[in-house]
């Protein structure tokens, strides 16, 4: 939990500075879009609820850690 701490901090300054860095529900929510794919088909090819996707990308809800990785290589893949 203290890298999380760590990295909203590091966040939290360049957002300060005038940078933005997006998160990974952002990340997520624009590779869907490139991809094409409604919340239900990203849920679907992911692995998870679309409410968890509706929440990561909204900042509702951060994804667990064990997720971030599934997460990371869609966004990749829908680059």
């Amino acid at each position: 939990m203290k890298v999380n701490h760590t990295l909203t901090d590091a966040a939290t300054k360049l957002d300060i500075a005038g940078h933005s860095v997006p998160t990974l529900g952002e990340e997520l929510r624009e590779a869907r879009h490139r991809a094409g794919h409604s919340l239900r088909e990203a849920a679907d090819e992911l692995g998870y609820d679309h409410k968890y996707i509706s929440e990561w990308e909204r900042g509702k809800r951060r994804p667990h850690v064990k997720h971030a990785k599934n997460i990371r290589e869609y966004i990749e893949k829908n680059k």
